[in-house]
């Protein structure tokens, strides 16, 4: 059956409607960062860019922080994230965990004593790997669709119907496109005075609908940073990053029918969609740090836009539609080949201001401002020919607008132990959409320092809502979602040089 409906595909490509394409949601996916890093920086939330001397602060704040260190460090930090998500759609909830294990740094700091008569004190050179974010994630929902009448109810024929406008009804009936078999059951029809523009007409009014969604992958980046301290209260920094993301998206979606109330010939459809994307990217940040007094600090920090040059993407779906009968001759398994693309994305500059109150010996609290516009995401195709994204850049400037983060953090330390405590709040990145994307974050954890080694533990708790959609059609609700993340953070370290 397979290869008979193997004209299918160039049907879909013919009439320019894909299930899967590039939009301004896979922007915001690969440009969005959160609170990962070594364990001292994820139990401050985030909240070390006037503070500093952490691998992290490079990466996420304030690169002037680099020089802030005395002595040459080399730390690992292993991550176990666990994250949880409740999809509630038309009264029935369901809830799914995954764990996961990941690396969330490896760095190497050096500094360099000068050694001269001038107030340039000390150079600092690091390099390592960061993460920026974790997709591994899983959610399940599923509810009845109820609806007396076409326009009360929903099911994926609404969404395939469309995929069939521009053809001419003479034509179809008889093959094995798409487009025959909806018409062949009984499950389009032509819009009452539209030409070769189809509908949904299956009359069924009970339909039981789930979806259940397992992404995974990571983005992180790997720098270079190199900064210097001038007579201990002037610290610059640069640093180079090159991101990197894997991600991956396997999709299931099933619909039925109770009590047999479907009188167009099939019983039950299965929808399954696979999605892998790739990339890497350039960006430079900048950062500034000044202590004019002994017990405070305060600096900016400037991050570019990453540039991803050649974002790799591939996919494939399968459509399976069983007959009520169960009769083989009448069951459609249709497979769409695999499909491949590439395309560039510009992604937003942030801007960070940073203060930092240090009480002697004792420990230090920490406020961090992070402007990030994602307005400004930008997509592009390998060639004009391919594609212009037109469409997606103007929803990018419809639907986002810039996020505003605060963080705070304190350390309290009681000699070797130190104790921490962190919290961060986004604001909002969508605009225009009956949809909040804030988020808040909670962070705790402890610390060990000896003469050359040490240890941090850190918890992080995080939790915002969210909402989805099993297909695009007018009839159909979203489904919401309230997603709980946690990690247990250990970075072991050791410290070199003279004390």
């Amino acid at each position: 059956m397979k290869e008979k409906l193997v004209a299918i595909v160039m049907m879909f490509f013919a009439i320019g409607e894909i299930v899967i394409a590039q939009n301004e949601t896979d922007a915001y996916r690969y440009s969005q960062e959160e609170v990962f890093g070594t364990a001292r920086y994820m139990s401050l939330a985030g909240s070390m860019g006037g503070f500093g001397a952490d691998f992290s602060t490079l990466i996420h704040s304030n690169p002037a922080t680099i020089g802030l260190y005395k002595r040459t460090e080399i730390a690992i930090t292993p991550c176990l994230s666990y994250g949880k998500n409740t999809a509630t759609y038309n009264h029935t909830t369901t809830a799914v965990g995954k764990y996961n294990f990941s690396l969330g740094n490896l760095s190497l700091v050096t500094s360099f004593d000068l050694n001269n008569n001038t107030k340039w004190k000390s150079i600092q050179f690091a390099t390592g790997y960061n993460q920026k974010f974790n997709y591994h994630s899983s959610i399940t929902a599923k509810g009845l669709n109820k609806g007396l009448t076409q326009d009360t109810k929903s099911t994926f024929i609404d969404y395939l119907a469309p995929l069939c406008n521009g053809l001419n009804v003479s034509t179809i009936g008889s093959g094995n496109t798409l487009a025959d078999i909806l018409w062949y059951h009984w499950l389009i029809d032509t819009i009452p005075g539209g030409k070769n523009t189809y509908q949904s007409v299956a009359t069924i009014n009970t339909i039981t609908q789930k979806q259940t969604i397992a992404t995974s992958g990571y983005s992180g980046e790997y720098i270079f940073s190199g900064g210097a301290n001038y007579d201990d209260k002037l610290f610059l920094g640069l640093t180079i990053g090159i991101p990197f993301f894997d991600y991956r998206y396997k999709s299931l979606y099933t619909e039925g029918f109770v009590e047999n109330e479907c009188s167009s010939g099939y019983d039950s459809l299965i929808f399954e969609d696979n999605f892998h994307a790739r990339g890497t990217g350039i960006n430079f940040k900048l950062g500034i740090l000044y202590q004019p007094i002994s017990f405070l600090r305060f600096g900016v920090g400037f991050h570019t836009p990453t540039f991803y040059t050649n974002i790799k993407e591939s996919y494939d779906q399968y459509l399976t539609m069983l007959s009520v009968e169960h009769n083989d001759s009448n069951n459609y398994d249709i497979n769409f080949d695999k499909g491949n693309f590439n395309w560039n994305l510009v992604a937003p500059y942030k801007l960070t201001a940073n203060m930092a109150v240090l009480i002697s010996h004792y420990g230090f609290v920490n406020i961090d401002y992070e402007m990030k516009d994602y307005s400004v995401m930008n997509m592009s195709a390998q060639s004009i020919v391919d594609y212009d994204f037109e469409e997606e850049n103007a929803n990018i400037k419809k639907y986002y607008q810039p996020t505003h983060t605060i963080k705070v953090g304190a350390e309290f330390v009681f000699n070797p132990i130190a104790i921490r405590l962190g919290y961060a709040y986004m604001s909002n990145p969508y605009r225009d959409l009956d949809k909040d994307g804030s988020c808040h974050t909670f962070a705790c954890g402890m610390g060990f320092k000896g003469k050359i080694f040490f240890a941090d533990f850190a918890y992080l708790y995080k939790m915002y809502n969210d909402k989805d959609i099993f297909y695009n059609a007018d009839n159909l609700k979203t489904y919401s979602l309230k997603k709980h993340s946690q990690n247990f953070v250990l970075t072991i370290g050791w410290k070199l040089g003279k004390i």
